[in-house]
């Protein structure tokens, strides 16, 4: 299909008072400006016309997109606003022009079509929403508050197109649209914590999709996979459906690219697949039309059997082409050469019977199915579905197979996975415009988590010495490496890519070659030499579109490799390009807070060969978080970890664990491939918390603890809480330090319904622990002796540096020498603290209890108190029913952060999180896996709140007592 002008964005990214950066993704080379107005009023013009600047705040010089690939064109456009800074009470707005030359940049937002509603197929699908909210209005920005009571944050992560709930860009959507035109409320930034895109569990159906895309905008060449390298011989597998079909690629992930996840059978592979997808994930204009027709088609159907039935047989239509000879021990499974065999033989004759005619003797039965698919795919629309005939043919054939044959297909796709998976991207697919328009409208930052590249990437020393040893590994690696580069991080910090320094002369000129020094002497010191990573990228690239393959044992590859994972060696006299790998950390600054983003994937350490891992080492954690700042009257700092660092002690401190242990002690084989016995990361046990390795932990919260108020934002876990911890160093009130962990997990990843009882009341306390509150004491260098009865898992705690104790568990009359520890923490679950009064979406289910149960030693009537408990059960029944959790959030949402008084003290502040999420309103238990397709029942809204003291009163500031203080039982 030809590709529209504009493929991805604009997306707002770093929005500072000195500075407006926006990204943007184009189908051809062109010439681009950004203009800014200090107005929200400004309307595009007659259709096909570019809005004129007049008027305009300020703009951008015009520069040339950055070639990718034939058609992929990508830059992130700065404007430099240090002469007319922006204000926090102003809303502004952009637009961006383009063309071929910077004197005729003839086309913008508006001639792109962004600007006005577009419909498809029969007004069945809104491809596209005005950017601007309002139509033919352009998107805004404003910076933000200096207050922090005014401040506004979102934050969410892990989004998968097929994953279970309602996508929750739905609601953010909504919430700034109802807030647009309000600086002090709207959401003046939003972080996105991890799992942008899932490059390892892409949707089967949507695979073939974004293969051809990736074909598309490369020229139609297609990246070899290396799968030997040594001095004689370089193995190559063009990265193409006819050697890696979907749904067939779980084997060769694991036993070559030697990646541990399950669940994998269509990772991307090939830096098309990777560009492709995020392409797909940010924009509805490159979703090929017959993968639109065909999920749109198929939403008011139900579901029924003979739709599996047509998107299982377009798969089998792709299923033909596999080149079976050169791959079967690649794609395929077996115990020994004899069931290999027997397995060959059956999918060459499968797959000679899909080659075949089309047979003529159909049963009634047999006609008639097909002949209803057809009239149900072709109603009421003008085009079918390209290859429609092909497909049926392939039906045809298959309906006419034995039953053995059938099998043989069911087993190479399962139906059942194609179907669910289908019904989760249809709902991904409707609110891909409303993402876009959020992403074109609040500046956003961003950093990877795991799924960006792989699961469980870098897990262990164990899995970085497999992958790092492996050629295709590595390469897979690097493919996903170079699209974060491009998609996500060129936004983050975008002086760290300045675009002048790019591919300079061979003799630069001398004020050039100043900037060149300066830059290596400060930011490439730093965080590596992100300009030449930006020009090896696009050699990359480019080679790729001419059909010139850069192998693994070549130049560019190999430097590609020490950028990301191996540094390299400086020249005598000569500064490298980069000493160690290339650093993913930034901070941004937030109104009144700091904003530090940390890299807790590439920068681990490891104290075993196959443990957890410990999510920083020192030298990160210095590099990544300042001992102190140099702003000393901050009111708060954000710390962005992926994974959170304040997690659930039932799971951190047991669950997980155990259940590692056990499958890794008893399974015959250790987890992910590892030694017997061994744990080295895999996709159920996902074992990454910070918690995992206790010196590390607490290492953070030592750090932390500087800062006073700290918040840290996390996803990863695919569902959402809030707890937060007092820290003192050396028990000392004047040492205090609140830090406040806030976990938004998923946007779209939800739990299964086979998981309702994760939403019950009992369940909810019981993973929060309880209530009770979790506190432990931590000794750094010392030898610790301890008196007394102590548990044996508390014993062994005391051969570790540092010795970490906590107090549960504690037997009274135990003492420990030293008794003072060099700090303790105590660490709290938030509860909700929302009414139904609160939410207009509910006038009918005010269940609130109205009477209090009698206090201790008074009398109550008896029926005033059975009827309390009657409305305590009728109100936990319907929070139930209608998915609202009060403790962990389950559901897909996003978390939004915001400020007041508090209530007790004025002169305190209280940080409030409410979470956004799908509640239903009609009584029907929330299933989140079954299609909605009216919504009728379904409300969007902030349905659960945590608010926690950021200024704690004198009674949160006091020490706790000391290990030895322990009460007697009573």
């Amino acid at each position: 299909m030809p590709l529209p002008p504009i493929l991805a964005g604009p997306i707002i990214r770093r929005v500072e008072p000195i500075s407006v950066s926006v990204w943007i993704a184009l189908s051809k080379k062109q010439m681009v400006q950004l203009v800014l107005w200090d107005d929200n009023e400004v309307e595009a013009g007659q259709e096909g016309e570019v809005i004129p600047q007049a008027g305009n705040f300020v703009k951008s010089e015009v520069i040339e997109t950055l070639e990718i690939a034939n058609q992929l064109h990508i830059v992130v456009l700065t404007i430099d606003t240090s002469q007319q800074k922006l204000r926090e009470d102003r809303i502004y707005c952009y637009n961006i022009y383009f063309g071929d030359t910077a004197t005729t940049l003839t086309n913008d937002l508006g001639t792109a079509g962004l600007l006005k509603i577009k419909k498809s197929f029969n007004d069945k699908l809104t491809e596209g929403v005005p950017l601007g909210y309002n139509i033919g209005r352009l998107p805004t920005i404003i910076i933000p508050n200096s207050s922090l009571e005014n401040l506004n944050v979102a934050h969410g992560s892990c989004r998968k197109i097929h994953g279970i709930g309602d996508e929750a860009f739905r609601h953010l959507d909504k919430f700034v649209q109802k807030n647009l035109g309000d600086t002090q409320k709207r959401v003046q930034q939003l972080f996105l914590t991890g799992d942008q895109i899932y490059a390892d569990e892409t949707p089967k159906i949507v695979l073939p999709f974004i293969n051809q895309l990736g074909k598309e905008i490369f020229g139609d060449k297609i990246e070899a996979l290396a799968f030997e390298v040594t001095a004689n011989s370089n193995k190559t597998i063009p990265a193409d459906l006819a050697h890696f079909p979907s749904a067939c690629r779980q084997k060769v992930v694991n036993d070559s690219a030697k990646f541990t996840g399950n669940g994998i059978s269509s990772h991307l592979l090939s830096f098309p697949e990777y560009c492709s997808t995020y392409l797909h994930y940010w924009s509805v204009d490159v979703w090929s039309e017959p993968l639109k027709l065909m999920l749109v088609k198929f939403k008011g159907s139900n579901y029924n059997e003979d739709v599996g039935s047509f998107i299982y047989y377009y798969l089998v239509n792709i299923f033909k082409d596999l080149e079976i000879e050169d791959m079967f021990e690649l794609v395929f499974t077996f115990k020994d050469e004899a069931e290999g065999a027997t397995k060959k033989a059956n999918l060459l004759s499968v797959k000679g019977l899909l080659l075949g005619s089309v047979p003529t003797n159909l049963s009634a039965e047999q006609t008639e199915r097909i002949n209803a698919l057809e009239t149900l795919y072709t109603a009421n629309f003008e085009t079918s579905f390209p290859g429609f005939n092909d497909i049926v043919k392939m039906m045809k054939i298959v309906e006419t197979m034995s039953e053995t044959d059938r099998n043989v297909l069911s087993n190479v796709f399962n139906m059942g996975g194609v179907l669910e998976e289908s019904q989760a991207s249809m709902d991904f697919l409707e609110v891909l415009p409303l993402a876009r328009r959020v992403l074109a409208n609040i500046p956003t930052s961003m950093i990877f988590d795991d799924h960006e590249v792989t699961d469980d990437w870098f897990f262990s020393q164990f899995w970085k010495n497999r992958v790092l040893t492996s050629p295709l590994g590595v390469q897979v690696m690097r493919n996903a490496l170079m699209a974060y580069t491009l998609f996500q991080d060129w936004g983050n910090v975008p002086n760290e890519y300045p675009l002048n320094l790019l591919n300079l002369p061979a003799q630069p000129a001398a004020d050039l070659q100043t900037q060149r020094e300066n830059y290596l002497s400060t930011i490439g010191k730093n965080k590596g030499d992100k300009i030449i990573l930006l020009q090896k990228i696009t050699e990359y690239g480019k080679a790729l579109s001419a059909g010139n393959q850069p192998t693994p044992a070549q130049p560019l590859p190999e430097s590609l490799d020490r950028f990301f994972f191996f540094g390299e060696a400086a020249a005598e006299g000569e500064v490298p390009a980069i000493t160690s790998p290339v650093r993913w950390h930034y901070n941004v600054p937030s109104g009144p807070a700091h904003t530090f983003f940390l890299d807790t994937r590439t920068r681990r350490e490891y104290d075993e060969f196959t443990g957890p891992p410990g999510l920083l080492s020192k030298k990160a954690l210095d590099e990544q978080l300042p001992e102190s700042i140099a702003d000393e009257n901050h009111a708060l700092v954000f710390v962005i970890s992926p994974v959170p660092a304040l997690g659930l002690p039932v799971l951190e401190e047991f669950a997980q664990p155990v259940v590692g242990l056990v499958e890794g002690g008893f399974s015959g084989e250790g987890v992910g491939g590892a030694p017997e016995g061994a744990i080295s990361g895999a996709l159920k046990r996902d074992v990454e918390a910070w918690g995992f390795s206790e010196r590390h932990v607490e290492q953070l919260l030592n750090r932390l603890a500087q800062f006073k108020k700290v918040a840290i934002l996390s996803g990863d876990i695919h569902y959402g809480y809030a707890a937060f911890a007092d820290h003192w160093k050396a028990r000392k009130e004047e040492n205090h330090a609140r830090i406040i962990q806030l976990v938004s997990s998923s946007f779209k990843q939800g739990w299964s319904l086979e998981f309702v009882l994760l939403k019950s009341g009992f369940a909810q306390r019981l993973l929060a622990g309880f209530d009770y509150e979790f506190e432990k004491h931590g000794w750094k260098d010392k030898s610790l002796k301890v008196n007394g009865v102590m548990a044996p898992r508390h014993r062994n705690r005391l051969r570790r540096n540092p010795v970490v104790l906590p107090r549960h568990g504690w037997h009274h009359g135990t003492t420990t020498d030293p008794v003072e520890p060099d700090w303790a923490w105590r660490l709290r679950i938030a509860v909700d603290e929302t009414t139904y009064e609160n939410i207009p979406e509910f006038p009918a289910l005010h269940l609130e209890v109205d009477k209090d149960l009698p206090e201790e030693g008074t009398s109550g009537d008896a029926n005033e108190v059975k009827n309390t408990y009657l409305q305590m059960a009728a109100r936990h029944n319907a929070l139930f029913k209608m998915g609202r959790t009060r403790r962990l959030i389950w559901q897909p949402h996003f978390g939004h952060i915001f400020f007041t008084k508090s209530p007790e003290d004025a002169n305190r502040m209280v940080l409030n999180h409410e979470y956004h999420y799908t509640c239903r309103t009609d009584g029907i238990l929330n299933d989140d896996e079954a299609p909605d397709l009216n919504r009728a029942g379904l409300v969007s809204g902030p349905f659960t709140l945590h608010a926690i003291d950021l200024d704690v009163s004198a009674a949160d500031k006091t020490p706790p007592p000391t290990l030895n203080d322990t009460p007697e039982p009573a």
